[in-house]
């Protein structure tokens, strides 16, 4: 990866961490993340909007122990 320069940079690097969780602490995380998120979006526009995030379908190793 270069920079604006031409310079190499490195790759990025990501992380994933999937955590023990409950139904109902995923459920409230997503309302949070969604709340907040449509909150960001009422400030930077100035006007109510809702912001509704697509979670998709989850892999089927999700869940398992590594």
């Amino acid at each position: 990866m270069l920079d604006a320069r031409g310079r190499d940079i490195g790759e990025p690097i990501l992380h994933k961490r999937y955590i023990p969780a409950t139904p109902e602490l995923v459920e409230r995380t997503r309302r949070n993340l969604e709340r907040a998120s449509s909150n960001m979006g009422k400030a930077h526009f100035g006007i109510p909007i809702t912001i509704t995030v697509d979670y998709g379908e989850k892999p089927e190793w999700y869940g398992q122990d590594t």
